[in-house]
């Protein structure tokens, strides 16, 4: 082989092997999380974790439904989302109960128009699980003054699970409950009947009941706190991931 031909291969070789790694790191580069390069225009993208509780605002300009988004953990400041009619009205419906959504935003095609692109609330069980659960952790404990006499308080979380045993005295329905996660060793707690029978039928069917304990002001009696047992979804989709 000629030494202009044996040239010719190595040059080939080399330039086919750069172009090669040139392609490489072209796709490799272009596969960043989609959140990056919305997060530099600081705009809102497909698939972000969504909580109304974030909305500082909402508002209409020029015919589409705008909501004013500020979240520091995402690095998002006054970020203007447009979105589609029920998301706006399930925001508005949010901050007049006090009830916060959490999930997700999908860009809605329908909706999008001439550059603009609007999004659609969709649940995103992962998004609310974990949203609870750091809820749950970052409630101060009202429980400190209660917990100083060992005993429970108005909005504590309260499992079947942990109810080492029922039983009735002087006509009150006493729950003995036991938490080592909130410091709590055989509390008496007294509740109503209803909260009594919901905690044996759990006992019973081995399906616990998770949820909160408020204070019945109907039952309570000479300084004796009576409590009811109340659903609260937080404490049950954290009681849920803690379980996964």
């Amino acid at each position: 082989m000629k030494a202009s031909t044996k040239f010719c291969v190595i040059l080939a070789l080399v330039l086919g092997v750069h172009m090669l790694d040139a392609h490489t790191k072209a796709n490799t580069e272009s596969k960043a999380p989609v959140s990056e390069e919305y997060l530099e225009d600081n705009k809102a993208w497909p698939g972000m974790f969504f909580s109304s509780e974030n909305v500082v605002e909402e508002y209409e300009y020029d015919d589409a439904y705008v909501l004013l988004y500020d979240d520091a953990d995402a690095n998002m400041f006054n970020v203007e989302i447009v979105v589609d009619l029920e998301t706006y009205q399930l925001c508005m419906q949010s901050h007049k109960t006090g009830k916060h959504i959490v999930g997700t935003l999908v860009l809605n095609d329908d909706y999008s128009y001439d550059g603009v692109e609007v999004f659609t609330f969709m649940e995103e069980p992962e998004f609310e699980m974990a949203d609870a659960s750091a809820n749950t952790e970052s409630k101060a404990p009202v429980s400190e003054e209660y917990l100083e006499d060992n005993k429970a308080w108005p909005g504590m979380f309260f499992s079947s699970e942990n109810v080492v045993e029922e039983y009735e005295y002087d006509d009150a329905y006493v729950l003995l409950y036991d938490d080592a996660d909130a410091n709590m060793f055989n509390v008496e707690i007294v509740v109503d009947l209803e909260t009594y029978q919901l905690c044996m039928q759990s006992h019973k069917t081995g399906k616990h009941i998770v949820g909160t304990l408020v204070l019945n002001d109907d039952y309570s009696y000479d300084g004796v706190e009576v409590f009811t047992f109340m659903e609260e979804p937080e404490f049950e989709m954290a009681d849920a991931s803690a379980n996964i």
